[in-house]
């Protein structure tokens, strides 16, 4: 834009000169005055345009900028929840269901996490690990499921973007045959399970 402008202000400058040149040197002034005045008017508008464009990019380079300092924001609040139970305790219950424990209320808080890092991936087109490998896995426990189970229509009433959407799809799709599957582990069950693969000493929640 900035090329065509400047481009714009030579023809317009350089204009009667041309004009001038290609009828030796006798030339038409008043026709010449209407081509610059012409010529003037479409630079003006082009200048206008570009001044607009570039308006338009700042504006969104800005609300970028927030979004991502309101999303890393919330992402310390949470970890800093997950960390220390008294902070845990100013949550209450909000969206965190039958999670009642420390532990639970902190699987819930990891959960919220994981899930939004694979929406920001979906939305700027980069890879969300392989969720059909995941997913399974994941809903196989009662602390996916309960996290699911409570966010599920806020998920599909607030993204509705087509990746957000795809996504979605894609997560409700491996819920539910796990629900059809039948009913989930428990995490002391997933623990224990881990115990006897790893070959190590009982884990257990913090």
């Amino acid at each position: 834009m900035a090329l065509i402008v400047v481009g714009g202000l030579l023809v317009v400058s350089l204009s009667p000169l041309v004009l001038v040149g290609l009828h030796g040197g006798s030339a038409d002034w008043a026709r010449v005055a209407e081509i610059y005045q012409a010529l003037a008017v479409l630079v003006a508008a082009l200048a206008l345009v570009g001044v607009m464009v570039q308006l338009n990019l700042q504006r969104q380079e800005t609300r970028a900028s927030r979004l991502e300092t309101h999303k890393n924001l919330h992402q310390q609040l949470r970890l800093l929840a997950m960390e220390d139970p008294l902070y845990m305790a100013c949550w209450g219950t909000f969206e965190m269901g039958q999670a009642t424990t420390f532990d639970q209320k902190r699987q819930f808080q990891y959960l919220n996490l994981l899930f939004l890092s694979w929406l920001t991936s979906q939305r700027v087109g980069l890879p969300t690990w392989d969720l059909h490998v995941v997913l399974p896995g994941l809903f196989a426990g009662e602390s996916g499921r309960n996290y699911w189970r409570l966010c599920r229509d806020i998920w599909s009433s607030t993204y509705t973007a087509p990746p957000e959407k795809a996504l979605f799809d894609l997560i409700d799709a491996e819920y539910q045959k796990a629900v059809l599957a039948g009913e989930p582990r428990t995490t002391d069950e997933l623990l224990e399970a881990m115990r006897h693969t790893q070959g190590e000493a009982p884990l257990r929640p913090r």
